[in-house]
């Protein structure tokens, strides 16, 4: 196996990458260049692309490279693994993306796409979304969710306050795709139409 030898002939320290960059893609499922927790990672893994695409392709993972996005990431061919979302993950996840698309139109490439808990609140309200918004608990558990997967990230203030300083990262696109995003939107629109019930009906998967 070729990723085999490669490995062998590597120093220590970039074995010891190899593992933490393999253990981390599978724990969190992205390495986000613009996430400064990320970067060193990301940089061995944009590196060592095809010894770590090899080795995860034993176990049935594929690695994939979004280079003008600066976004690694990994799937279960398999479609094992995959994390179920609840409503309002689902729900939360949807916004930060519309959020994510809409800002990013603003900015140049090297610009952080920044929003806060206000901008958050506001789109629900505008989206009419008749589901009740969850405790304070529950959004914190769901915002941090995505946190531990390199998707927003906490810079300022704390989870539940307006003002509180949210990064999105570019890894929003690969978690929901445009087919997901028209499918969730036609989803809330019937649901809009029927008054509102039935939000439970829907099921959301982190690849979806």
């Amino acid at each position: 196996m070729e990723w085999l030898k490669e490995y062998e002939v590597m120093a220590e320290k970039e074995k010891h990458f190899f593992k933490e960059c393999t253990n981390t893609l599978l724990a969190q499922t992205y390495l986000v260049a613009k996430r400064k927790k990320d970067l060193p990672l990301y940089r061995f893994c944009e590196r060592r692309f095809d010894l770590i695409k090899n080795y995860l392709l034993l176990s049935g993972w594929q690695l994939n490279h979004l280079k003008a996005q600066g976004v690694i990431s990994v799937h279960n061919q398999l479609d094992n693994n995959r994390h179920k979302f609840v409503l309002s993950d689902t729900l939360f996840l949807f916004i930060i993306r519309l959020l994510y698309d809409e800002k990013v139109k603003e900015l140049n490439l090297t610009q952080q796409v920044i929003i806060n808990n206000r901008d958050i609140y506001e789109k629900y309200v505008a989206l009419n979304i008749k589901q009740r918004l969850p405790a304070q608990d529950e959004y914190t558990r769901t915002l941090k969710l995505f946190q531990n997967h390199s998707l927003v990230e906490l810079v300022s203030g704390g989870w539940t306050d307006y003002d509180a300083t949210i990064v999105l990262y570019p890894s929003l696109i690969v978690a929901v795709s445009n087919r997901a995003l028209d499918k969730i939107t036609e989803w809330l629109q019937a649901k809009a139409d029927d008054g509102g019930d039935g939000y439970e009906d829907f099921e959301q998967t982190e690849d979806d």
